[in-house]
């Protein structure tokens, strides 16, 4: 199983994920009163949702098998078929 080191590698990946998508949204509200409050809001939601994934993915591992199926599906279907379909 996962020791200390793992779950904190995991809480940093999840922090740096979060804050990418935080700094793209605060570059959209510059002073827009109601899109920074919902940035500050959507923080703790990120991290927690983030961390609530992992959780899944580390009980049922079949998901993990089954979303890299689905992202080979999409990504075959996209190379053969082009992405405008």
């Amino acid at each position: 199983m996962d020791g200390p080191l793992e779950v904190q590698n995991d809480k940093i990946a999840d922090l740096i994920m979060s804050f990418d998508n935080i700094v793209a949204i605060a570059a959209m509200a510059r002073g827009n009163i109601s899109l920074s409050l919902g940035l500050l809001l959507s923080i703790p939601f990120l991290v927690w949702g983030a961390s609530r994934a992992i959780t899944l993915l580390r009980r049922h591992r079949p998901l993990v098998i089954a979303g890299g199926a689905l992202l080979c599906w999409i990504a075959g279907d996209i190379a053969v078929g082009g992405a405008d379909q």
